[in-house]
């Protein structure tokens, strides 16, 4: 994927994202969210494997790429999702298929719950689910926020916070600030409410994950098989946390068949 960034301009926000478009498909646009941290670069192995596919990556706000304009909250779920949902407002995109990365999960969940007319069916890679990860337990996130939250602390816990995410395995590019937001999402994150989330979802549902993820365990993400009502499963032994990047063809051709068969043929 080549195209440089583009962004549009919304009431509360500034959003970049990647786009490839098509003259002519049968199947709805993709919308894609990454993790936190992460950006819209997390699809870009698929892209080339979805040529007959529209696809747009979006960056979530306040991770380097898309700002806010206004005050307005971006920590909650239901932030988030109405961010995601003022993004399709201002792409005038009334209906599309979701796809979300490890966090983004969630978001994307919450905005097929609550927004089911505008939602096609729902890809959920590497997703947060139900109760917390491993790599969430062991950084203790909550913890963190309180020690970023005020400036004084703030400069002292910063050059640490850094050191926290290089050795969890997050990018270099990642600004601090960025990191900070990242703290203030997961303190505000609700597994609870994930899980209720997940648990009422109905539309046609593809679960993506890789039993040797080094940041959430196998068994979360066959908890969210056994939670989804209309759930497919693609997993695979070795992948990572990123089975978009290490098996991108495969993803594709799959999620191209998946959507062929519950959303095209359904």
């Amino acid at each position: 994927m080549t195209d440089p960034i583009q962004y549009i301009e919304t009431t509360n926000y500034r959003f970049g994202y990647w786009e490839h478009t098509v003259d002519s498909t049968p199947f709805p646009p993709v919308l894609m969210v990454h993790g936190y941290p992460g950006r819209p670069h997390d699809f870009r192995f698929l892209f080339p494997h979805l040529p007959n596919v529209h696809c747009i990556a979006l960056a979530m706000p306040n991770l380097d790429i898309s700002t806010t304009k206004t005050d307005i909250s971006t920590t909650t779920i239901r932030d988030r999702e109405a961010a995601i949902v003022e993004f399709l407002d201002a792409m005038q995109i009334e209906t599309c298929l979701l796809m979300g990365h490890s966090m983004g999960g969630p978001m994307m969940i919450a905005v097929a719950k609550h927004h089911p007319h505008r939602v096609k069916g729902l890809v959920i890679i590497s997703s947060v689910g139900a109760q917390q990860y491993r790599v969430f337990r062991n950084s203790k996130p909550h913890w963190g926020y309180q020690l970023v939250r005020f400036p004084l602390l703030r400069w002292l816990f910063t050059p640490f916070m850094v050191y926290v995410f290089r050795t969890i395995g997050f990018p270099k590019g990642i600004s601090p600030q960025a990191m900070t937001h990242v703290l203030h999402c997961a303190h505000d994150f609700s597994f609870a409410e994930n899980k209720a989330n997940l648990s009422s979802l109905t539309i046609p549902t593809l679960n993506i994950w890789s039993a040797d993820d080094p940041y959430v365990e196998k068994e979360l993400f066959e908890e969210i098989d056994n939670l989804l009502q209309n759930g497919t499963t693609l997993s695979f032994e070795q992948g990572g946390h990123n089975p978009q990047r290490t098996h991108a063809e495969t993803v594709a051709k799959y999620l191209q068949d998946w959507m062929t068969d519950n959303l095209i043929h359904h």
